[in-house]
């Protein structure tokens, strides 16, 4: 009976283990999806600020504009290379940047 019990027990551990880093790995995936479109919603808004196309960004920047439109809608993770290269566009520092996003 008592090994029985020790198995149910560790089985009862694991488990509660997996759930709670499975958890942890969705809190997780959400809190870096909201950064993504925090930052999206910031280079929409510096665009927009501009009376800039995505085009015209796109242009500045080096990039497509599909790929632009990608990260303002919060559907791309841009490398920092290409952070930097939207800072540069917009004639700003990757601290300013940052500094007003939600």
């Amino acid at each position: 009976v008592l090994p029985t019990i020790s198995i149910v027990l560790m089985f009862a551990v694991w488990h509660l283990l997996c759930v709670a880093g499975t958890l942890h790995i969705h809190l997780l995936g959400f809190v870096i999806q909201n950064v993504i479109s925090a930052f999206g919603q910031r280079i929409k808004q510096l665009r927009l600020e501009r009376n800039w196309s995505q085009e015209m960004l796109a242009e500045k920047a080096g990039m497509h504009r599909n790929y632009v439109g990608m990260i303002e809608r919060g559907e791309r993770n841009p490398s920092l290379s290409n952070i930097e290269r939207l800072a540069q566009a917009f004639g700003i520092s990757l601290s300013t940047l940052f500094d007003q996003m939600d």
